[in-house]
């Protein structure tokens, strides 16, 4: 008996033909989208979403982190050449006496106000992004929340003339616009990503961040040392710009509303899915807030932004203060272990996603 065309049969029936499947055709069942090998993302139109979600992502960092590098430069102190051709080292006291040039006098309590008063805007819009993303679309908000932070960069040199209230309170509404990013995510891959792709898709994009930390610490300090601080700003802003418009044009709050995706790719979405359903979710808030699971990834995850947003915020100028290291030099060095992170997440999401699927472990144990 021909083992790979027919299977055994009881006697008096006809033995039946099982097609073979080809290796192409065992390619896509296994991707089970039917559009071809998992490798070609491009031709997925969820993973050209989590690629620009990643750069939205990059961007939301170099709005938040670039201040915090730039402002070494605002206020430190620097070689003057004299009319003379004398060169003097600025100090503190020597530029109050003699000249003006240093750009800024801020005290360390001025520059924690300063560096600090993007974090107040920043916490009081969270739970406001994701009830946005709910009844407007997350891509609207998340693009809205990235392009007017990136406006008020673009102008931060302006502002930082007119007083350090006036950057003060400029960050704060920095903090308000990127304060939606997060929570509105969450929304688009409630949409966007099959449950069995849910944590590599949300692990491309967030891996945005790290990267955006470590191309920040990187183009910051070099931008700053070879055209001047404001330029920081310019360039940053400049690029939130340019994103923020491929952005709008490109991604659709959902997969029936993108109308260059593929038949198969939608089809395999929504199966995944399920049908939609226009019952009114009633959440148990009660339990939410009762329940221990709950708030220990609150306290896990406070703690976890404590860590990182202190080393985002305060790393720099401890380098150059007690380190005495160039903006460069700094940058280069407290770089890689971002990246290093922004590489460990990505593998863990899609390493997440196989240990799930593959039934070895549970969602909750992962």
């Amino acid at each position: 008996m021909d083992l790979g065309n027919k299977v055994d049969t009881e006697e008096g029936q006809q033995p039946s033909a099982v097609p073979l499947i080809k290796p192409a055709e065992t390619s896509e069942r296994t991707q089970g989208d039917g559009l071809g090998p998992g490798w070609k993302f491009w031709r997925r139109r969820r993973f050209i979403v989590a690629s620009l979600a990643f750069f939205g992502f990059f961007m939301m960092q170099t709005e938040r982190v670039n201040l915090s590098i730039t402002i070494i430069s605002m206020t430190s102190p620097r070689s003057v050449n004299l009319t003379n051709g004398t060169t003097i080292l600025q100090t503190v006291q020597l530029c109050l006496l003699l000249t003006q040039e240093q750009d800024f006098h801020w005290d360390p309590d001025t520059e924690g106000l300063v560096l600090g008063s993007y974090f107040y805007g920043y916490i009081m819009t969270q739970l406001l992004g994701g009830w946005l993303a709910t009844y407007i679309g997350a891509n609207k908000v998340f693009g809205v929340g990235i392009l007017g932070a990136g406006v008020l960069t673009l102008f931060t040199p302006f502002f930082v003339y007119l007083g350090v209230y006036v950057l003060v309170a400029v960050r704060v509404m920095e903090g308000l616009f990127l304060g939606l990013s997060f929570p509105c995510m969450h929304s688009m891959w409630s949409t966007w990503a099959p449950p069995s792709e849910r944590s590599t898709l949300s692990a491309v994009a967030l891996s945005g961040n790290f990267v955006g930390m470590c191309g920040t610490f990187v183009m910051s300090g070099a931008i700053a040392d070879n055209f001047g601080w404001p330029y920081v700003f310019y360039v940053f802003g400049g690029m939130a710009l340019v994103w923020s418009t491929v952005w709008f044009i490109v991604v659709k709050n959902q997969p029936k509303d993108d109308p260059y995706i593929s038949l198969k790719e939608k089809k395999y979405i929504q199966d995944s899915l399920g049908p939609e359903t226009s019952a009114t979710v009633v959440r148990p808030w009660i339990k939410f807030w009762t329940s221990l699971p709950f708030w220990a990834v609150i306290v896990i995850h406070s703690c976890d932004n404590w860590c990182t947003y202190t080393l985002l915020t305060e790393l720099p100028a401890f380098m150059k203060d007690n380190l005495d290291m160039e903006l460069t030099a700094s940058g280069m060095i407290t770089a890689p272990s971002f990246l290093a992170m922004g590489v460990t997440l990505m593998a863990a999401g899609r390493l997440a996603d196989w240990l799930v699927t593959s039934g070895r472990l549970t969602t909750t144990q992962v």
